[in-house]
């Protein structure tokens, strides 16, 4: 099976999403498998400024 253009392009989208959610879960505390497990309903359902602002989160601590 091959991924069209823009199926791969969504994938790529929906890949980072997760490793957002994820990153920014264990971020605060919460304990890895349990980040990705969680992420896997919240990813779905937060909308892009949350989303944003978890990103600018992450570069922040970052430094």
């Amino acid at each position: 099976m091959f991924l069209t253009d823009a199926g791969a392009a969504l994938a790529t989208r929906v890949r980072a999403r997760h490793r957002t959610v994820v990153a920014l879960l264990i971020a605060v505390g919460v304990p890895a498998a349990t980040a990705e497990f969680d992420a896997e309903g919240i990813e779905h359902h937060v909308s892009e400024t949350p989303l944003a602002a978890f990103e600018a989160f992450l570069r922040e601590r970052q430094g």
